[in-house]
């Protein structure tokens, strides 16, 4: 063992992704790959631009999504479109982890989407949270 290198602790090291993805489906397989060659833990994924219909299973990980349900293009909400936006975070099977309810969101907003996980690595906590605030104009 060298003199004065730090040693990386595998117990409580914590590899996680941030991903605005523009649309999931079709990046699938690179999300695969790059979930595989990081070793990631976990995956804040923004801009999923699922549906409630779809169906996004991901082989190791637990998916936890939050679809948007309507289609927003300024202010308006337009029906008959596949929505977009849409947030999900991936933990690994494995990790032990409890879904938490996010306390930073606004009674009167509407358009942010936000999610939060607790995760216990190595007998340590972390609360994680996953962000999307839309580009919106404000509505007159």
């Amino acid at each position: 063992m060298q003199r004065g290198k730090k040693r990386e602790n595998k117990q409580t090291t914590l590899n996680i992704l941030q991903w605005n993805a523009d649309g999931i489906r079709t990046k699938k397989t690179e999300l695969m790959k790059t979930l595989h060659d990081k070793d990631i833990d976990l995956a804040l994924i923004r801009e999923t631009k699922l549906s409630k219909e779809t169906n996004f299973d991901v082989n190791g990980y637990r998916v936890i999504r939050q679809d948007r349900e309507t289609w927003m293009r300024g202010c308006r909400v337009e029906e008959n479109k596949t929505p977009g936006g849409g947030i999900l975070i991936l933990v690994k099977d494995g990790l032990p982890h409890i879904e938490r309810k996010p306390h930073s969101r606004h009674p009167d907003d509407n358009t942010t989407e936000i999610q939060t996980v607790e995760v216990d690595k190595g007998g340590k906590k972390l609360r994680v949270t996953n962000v999307y605030i839309p580009p919106i104009r404000q509505c007159r």
